[in-house]
């Protein structure tokens, strides 16, 4: 099954399932531009389908409120969707949980990141780090990360190390002690 679409939603929740009689069948969202407030893409829990996201384009009006949920539900599989907030401060990204059921458009004022984000093949652009944050040894030098990993991409200075320029500078011998998190390097 297919779905090709265009419009504005001010909140919605596109339910979809595919046929019961056959198992491997997959319910593809292609072709979808959607101008939204709030949209929900989404199967139903009670048939175990498979849902692929092809080509989906979702602009927020009014910027996403930290989190909003896009699919929660097994089966979906994001080939191409692109979201975009034009209003939102801190930009917008996607993530998904571990599990894979849950999908969310996120706007945190944790992340900074860029007004359009794109998924394709489960990655996603890095976003910066913010408010005395570095990016994770892990993710310093990636461009894309995986949806599930999006929250783990940055960290505060660990303790005995305080935020300096971009990086976390590890604190002096007369003043060694700092929690790491925002504050500065000081003598207890």
């Amino acid at each position: 099954a297919a779905l090709n679409a265009s419009g504005r939603l001010s909140s919605g929740l596109l339910s979809l399932a595919a046929c019961p009689k056959d198992p491997k069948e997959k319910v593809r969202l292609s072709g979808i531009h959607l101008q939204s407030s709030s949209s929900l893409l989404s199967t139903q829990p009670s048939v175990p389908s498979s849902v692929v996201v092809d080509q989906v384009t979702i602009d927020y009006e009014p910027p996403v409120n930290n989190l909003q949920i896009l699919a929660a539900k097994d089966g979906f599989e994001i080939d191409s969707l692109t979201v975009s907030c034009q209003n939102c401060t801190w930009g917008v990204t996607l993530s998904a949980t571990k599990d894979g059921k849950q999908l969310s458009t996120v706007s945190s004022e944790h992340l900074q990141c860029s007004k359009t984000a794109t998924v394709s093949k489960g990655l996603t652009q890095r976003c910066e780090c913010s408010n005395y944050q570095i990016a994770t040894e892990r993710f310093r030098d990636v461009d894309m990360v995986p949806l599930e990993s999006i929250f783990q991409t940055c960290t505060f200075c660990k303790p005995h190390f305080q935020f300096q320029n971009g990086d976390c500078a590890k604190c002096g011998i007369f003043r060694a002690w700092s929690d790491g998190v925002t504050d500065d390097c000081h003598v207890l």
